[in-house]
C-alpha cells in the first residue's frame, strides 16, 4: 500500500494521506502544480478540477489527451522520474490563470450542462429517465424539479395511452 511505501522511502512525514475530502478546491488552491503519474486512468475528474482551479498540470502520457483543457498541461512518460521532477519544478513557477472560458468551450460548465439537461429532459417528446430527477435535485433545482416532475407525469400519461392503444 502507498502509505507503507512512503514509510519505506522515509518520506511518510512529508506526505499527507487525507482520505476522502469534501472541499478539494481548498487543497487545489494550496498547490503550485498538480501531478498525476497514473498507469491507468480514464477521464480524470481530479485533473479537470485542477485545471479549473488554474493549476499547471503534469499528467502521465497514459492518460487520455482529451484531458488537455487548458494550455498549462504537460503529458510525460511515467517511466522517467527525473523528467517529472524537472517539469514539476519548472511548471510550479507558472502563474495561475483564469480557465473559465477555456473550460466552458470544452463543455465543462455547470450552467451550460443544466441548460442542456433542461431542454433535453423537459421539452423532448419522450418521458425522461429517473436519474434526471436525481440529477436535478442534486443541482438544487427544486422548483424546476417539481415542474419537470409534473411535466413528466403529463407526458408519460400521453405517451403511455398512445403506446397502449397500438
Amino acid at each position: 500500500d502507498i502509505e507503507n511505501l512512503a514509510k519505506e522511502k522515509g518520506i511518510y512525514h512529508s506526505v499527507l494521506f487525507l482520505g476522502r475530502q469534501k472541499h478539494i478546491s481548498d487543497y487545489m488552491n494550496a498547490m503550485d502544480v498538480f501531478c498525476l503519474p497514473s498507469l491507468w486512468e480514464g477521464l480524470s475528474i481530479a485533473a479537470i478540477e485542477a485545471q479549473a482551479s488554474g493549476l499547471p498540470c503534469v499528467l502521465s502520457d497514459t492518460i487520455t489527451v482529451e484531458l488537455k483543457l487548458t494550455e498549462n498541461v504537460e503529458f510525460l512518460p511515467i517511466s522517467n522520474s527525473d523528467i517529472w521532477a524537472d517539469t514539476a519544478i519548472k511548471m510550479s513557477h507558472i502563474l495561475r490563470i483564469n480557465t473559465q472560458e477555456e473550460l466552458q468551450k470544452s463543455g465543462y460548465d455547470v450552467r451550460g450542462s443544466v441548460s442542456f439537461l433542461e431542454s433535453f429532459y423537459c421539452f423532448s417528446n419522450m418521458p425522461f429517465p429517473l436519474f434526471s430527477f436525481i440529477y436535478m435535485k442534486r443541482l438544487q433545482k427544486i422548483r424546476y424539479f417539481s415542474y419537470c416532475f409534473h411535466t413528466f407525469i403529463k407526458k408519460f400519461s400521453v405517451w403511455s395511452s398512445a403506446n397502449n392503444n397500438k
